[in-house]
């Protein structure tokens, strides 16, 4: 038998800032180049505000993939919440460095692809 579990979470800017903020720490492992795509209309004071105030963040990776060659992955604030659905049920005050990696591989390939 399988019982289907729903959770309803708030998710604020601060939160999402934080996030980002320990992901791209941790990102270092696999990600060869961040950088910023789209600027926010306002003005920022750390990389993990680009996000959520509207830009876009891209990762760099040099790996060889299947196609060959160097893939870029943009971040946006709509995947970030779409990655904390999927990553299921979680306390803000319990999240750490590689589980904010971890929703941010979900947000970016849809999956965790570096352990």
């Amino acid at each position: 038998m399988e019982y289907k579990l729903k959770f309803e979470k708030t998710v604020t800017q601060e939160d999402l800032d934080n996030i980002i903020d320990s992901a791209v720490a941790w990102c270092a492992y696999w990600c060869d180049l961040l950088e910023i795509g789209k600027r926010p209309m306002e003005d920022i004071k750390a990389m993990s505000e680009v996000v959520t105030r509207g830009g876009t963040l891209v990762f760099h990776i040099d790996e060889p993939f299947e196609d060959g060659g160097k893939k870029r992955f943009v971040l946006t604030a709509p995947k970030m919440v779409k990655a904390l659905k999927k990553y299921g049920e979680f306390d803000f005050e319990d999240f750490d460095g590689p589980m904010s990696d971890s929703v941010l591989q979900i947000a970016l390939f849809g999956e965790v692809v570096y352990g």
